[in-house]
């Protein structure tokens, strides 16, 4: 049960406890940037039942529900970074990078759903996004953390068109709606 979405992303052995779930296969970065989405967060209730107020279930029932499109790789190329940033981000509690790059995220999911009018509003991020340096596991935890930094700086800058986007995005009708629903 939680107030919003909490899916996470291993690529160790885990157990977990009755009331959590594992969901296996490939492209799991794709639907967890997806899963965690304004967007869905917002769809949720109109699947499930509310407990305790605005606490959900988030049982197996209502998760395969949702409405993930079908994978992309123009916004992949993209989302599957972004998730190993802000993972990583999070896990070297990092909260200004994380929360940016969860931030980011969000902006292109809403541009995955709404291309329209995220277009329509001239906030497209996949026009203003260039290649972003892929995390590997063959390269060590310190380039790895350099990787993100130097993609944070480049992507927060007060200039970049994605910056400016994300800080203006309520100016789209489609994304305001959403965001008002979740407050």
């Amino acid at each position: 049960m939680s107030p919003r979405p909490n899916f996470a992303f291993s690529s160790k052995e885990i157990f977990v406890l009755n009331t959590s779930y594992i969901l296996t296969g490939e492209r799991l970065k794709w639907i967890l940037a997806i899963a965690n989405s304004s967007v869905l967060d917002c769809y949720f209730p109109l699947i499930s039942t509310d407990v305790r107020g605005k606490t959900r279930r988030y049982f197996k029932q209502y998760v395969e529900l949702l409405p993930i499109p079908p994978y992309e790789t123009n916004y992949a190329y993209y989302l599957e970074p972004l998730v190993d940033y802000s993972c990583l981000a999070k896990k070297n509690d990092n909260k200004l990078q994380s929360a940016y790059f969860e931030q980011l995220i969000d902006g292109l999911v809403y541009e995955l759903y709404f291309p329209d009018d995220i277009k329509a509003a001239n906030k497209e991020f996949l026009l203003n996004l260039s290649e972003l340096t892929p995390i590997t596991d063959d390269i060590t935890e310190a380039e790895k953390l350099a990787i993100i930094q130097r993609e944070f700086d480049r992507l927060y800058d007060p200039r970049h068109p994605v910056r400016n986007n994300l800080e203006t995005l309520d100016s789209v009708a489609v994304v305001r709606t959403i965001r008002d629903a979740l407050k």
